[in-house]
């Protein structure tokens, strides 16, 4: 009796490990360059411009609904 309840808490210990240890994700050591930082926030959503500076002159009341939306291969200016 003594061997059946030893040997079904190492089942259930070694279960438990298994459930335990699949569960957790691995840090594959992988970081993003700073320029890859600056891509995903720069592609991330729609920028809405606050300031618009022509010359040296603000022109944001021209400008005032003007957005860009940045691609890994460029941007398009909305409105």
């Amino acid at each position: 009796m003594t061997k059946n309840i030893i040997s079904r808490i190492l089942t259930l210990s070694v279960v438990v490990a298994i459930l335990f240890l699949s569960a957790c994700k691995g840090d594959d050591g992988a970081t993003l360059s700073k320029q890859d930082e600056v891509k995903a926030k720069l592609t991330g959503s729609p920028w809405k411009v606050s300031t618009v500076m022509v010359d040296g002159v603000d022109k944001t009341s021209i400008y005032n609904a003007l957005g860009l939306i940045f691609t890994n291969t460029g941007f398009t200016a909305t409105n």
